[in-house]
């Protein structure tokens, strides 16, 4: 068997080589030595069937040493300073913007690599490797299992927290969940227990900044400075009305009033977007500005009439779930930041009026963009912002200190935390109610006062008669025609029925100007819904949009004791002043019964 033999022998000599190239190997190297800046590395094994452990070691090791990775909203996020202005989906944040941007695989692998050292076991011992990418994959999974901290948002200047004690101290506050980024900024002192007088200069200062701008009245003045505060605090709000801005023409400091807030919080103009054109592209935008933590947004130069379902949404809910591109994720993000939106003779459009104060601008002068400040804001205010950044403070933190004090002003519904704090305050330490202008707001809705006319007309003309659309859209009088053709006409001439009917299901029930449209059975003959409009017994209200006119308003029954019982409420400058009840004549319990 010489072929077996000889076979046999080249085996060996084959073994012995090995041997000897193995005896003359130099000593394997050791894994690299850990950076200076991260000298107290890690040392991960990558080793099969030791994944639950791995996973718990990294995360440890970058919670230990990535002070910028957090959870937020079932996402694993990080802080950045965007390094130039940045434009994406319609919305522009200038340069040196604080913003959160989504970790990817890609990154936390970067991150892994960059505090841990890896190794792999061999025969010869450790030897260095990278960090394997199904664990990075799998880290990224187990949304619900982190321990990152939890980021509740970001911030740039002193805030309060939930329970009213000032943030100031930059980094991660575990008690908030607030990051809070300075830039390096040192910040005026804040009193922690301001006297009132220590909070009225605080006001004037902030008052200060306001001067030069033509305002039509003080409560619109008031808008302004509620959005100063807002922003500072919004953290701390549930929720916040739209702060909105008119004025009679071009040039009149609309758009100050949303950069003077945004310059005091971080030092930067406000983020701008345009007004959306279609659903799509609207979605987009606001899953973009609600996953960055913007602080504030402004909505500039609106030319037709805003109103929006997702803007609403945004308005009054705390969170919005939405899809966030190339990710795959619909996560719930927060909706803490403050909206505003600007244009010339703006119109906002039905529930988005109920969600918004308005500040109205009036110039003297035909030519207003040709005016002459006493300071460039645009550079006075970063000069002056450790200054006015604690003033914000100190004006709500002496409002916390004082215990809320009532200031008995109306109920602003949806925004109960936003007028408790930052309402009150104003109010309390001498301003004139924002809320003031919601009348203004009403009286330039175009459903509502469309509506209104609608139902003055009919009711005037058909009385206590139930209608059937088509006999309505058939009429000869030439203010309900005329009236019809703006709610339910394509060419704004001949009246379509079809978009009548729609229109009036849409709004039965809703009352404007003391009358109702009610939905009366159907006709016997043609089976078609009959409608009538009725006048509203529970609900009289008149209102002037000045401080000295007293609004009125029926107040329903509260409860079946009380069926018969109709009062009448006094509210000047929205505080409630006087109420009184009565039973309506010719009332019986029983019958009622």
């Amino acid at each position: 068997m010489p072929d077996l033999e000889s076979r046999a022998n080249a085996y060996l000599d084959e073994l012995s080589a090995q041997r000897e190239r193995r005896a003359h190997r130099k000593t394997p190297e050791p894994p690299p030595k850990p950076s200076e800046s991260s000298k107290d590395a890690t040392v991960i094994s990558v080793e099969k069937g030791a994944m639950a452990a791995m996973l718990e070691q990294t995360e440890k090791a970058l919670i230990d040493h990535c002070q910028d990775l957090y959870q937020r909203a079932g996402m694993l996020t990080r802080t950045a300073r965007i390094t130039q202005e940045l434009q994406e989906h319609g919305f522009t944040r200038p340069a040196g913007s604080l913003t959160l941007l989504p970790v990817t695989t890609e990154f936390l692998l970067w991150r892994m690599n960059q505090v841990i050292q890896w190794q792999k076991m061999t025969l010869d011992g450790p030897r260095q490797a990278d960090a394997p990418r199904s664990l990075a994959s799998m880290l990224l999974d187990l949304a619900g299992h982190w321990r990152f901290p939890y980021l509740s948002g970001i911030v740039e200047s002193p805030t309060l927290r939930r329970d009213g004690t000032v943030l100031d101290r930059p980094g991660y506050d575990p008690a908030s969940g607030l990051f809070l980024d300075s830039g390096g900024m040192e910040f005026d002192p804040i009193p922690d227990r301001p006297t009132k007088a220590q909070a009225e200069r605080a006001l004037d200062d902030l008052r200060d900044v306001l001067k030069d701008f033509p305002y039509d009245a003080s409560q619109d003045r008031a808008v302004a400075l509620s959005g100063i505060l807002t922003v500072a605090v919004r953290h701390r709000l549930n929720t916040a009305p739209l702060h909105a801005f008119s004025a009679t023409r071009p040039g009149s400091g609309k758009s100050f009033q949303a950069d003077i807030p945004a310059l005091i919080a971080t030092g930067r103009t406000a983020p701008a977007m345009s007004q959306a054109t279609d659903e799509t592209e609207e979605e987009k935008r606001l899953v973009g500005i609600l996953l960055s933590a913007a602080p504030l947004v402004l909505i500039d130069n609106i030319n037709r009439p805003l109103g929006s379902d997702r803007l609403c949404s945004v308005l009054t809910q705390q969170t919005y779930k939405g899809r966030v591109l190339g990710l795959n994720k619909n996560p719930e993000l927060p909706c803490s930041l403050t909206w505003f939106a600007t244009g010339n003779a703006l119109t906002l459009m039905d529930d988005l009026n109920d969600r918004a104060i308005m500040g109205f601008l009036n110039p003297p002068t035909e030519r207003p963009e040709q005016q002459v400040f006493d300071r460039d804001l645009y550079s006075w205010i970063p000069q002056q912002r450790a200054r006015l950044a604690s003033a914000v403070i100190t004006v709500l933190r002496h409002y916390v200190v004082m215990d809320f004090p009532c200031q008995g002003l109306t109920p602003f519904v949806r925004f109960n935390d936003w007028s408790r704090l930052i309402r009150n305050a104003l109010v309390y330490l001498g301003e004139t109610d924002p809320v003031l202008t919601q009348e203004r707001l009403r009286d330039r809705d175009p459903i509502r006062t469309g509506l209104g006319a609608l139902l003055e007309c009919w009711h005037d003309i058909f009385k206590n008669q139930s209608m059937l659309a088509s006999e309505v859209a058939a009429t000869e009088n030439r203010e309900l025609k005329a009236v019809l053709q703006e709610i339910s006409s394509k060419d704004g001439d001949k009246i379509n029925t079809r978009m009548l009917s729609h229109y009036l299901r849409k709004y039965t029930g809703r009352a404007e100007n003391g009358l109702r449209l009610v939905l009366k059975g159907k006709d016997g003959h043609s089976k078609l819904a009959l409608w009538r409009v009725e006048t509203t017994k529970n609900v009289r209200v008149t209102a002037e949009n000045t401080a000295n006119t007293a609004n009125t308003a029926d107040f329903p029954p509260p409860n079946p004791e009380n069926r018969g019982i109709s009062g009448i409420c006094v509210v000047k400058n929205n505080r409630v002043e006087n109420f009184s009840a009565h039973r309506e004549p010719g009332y019986d319990d029983e019958e009622a019964l």
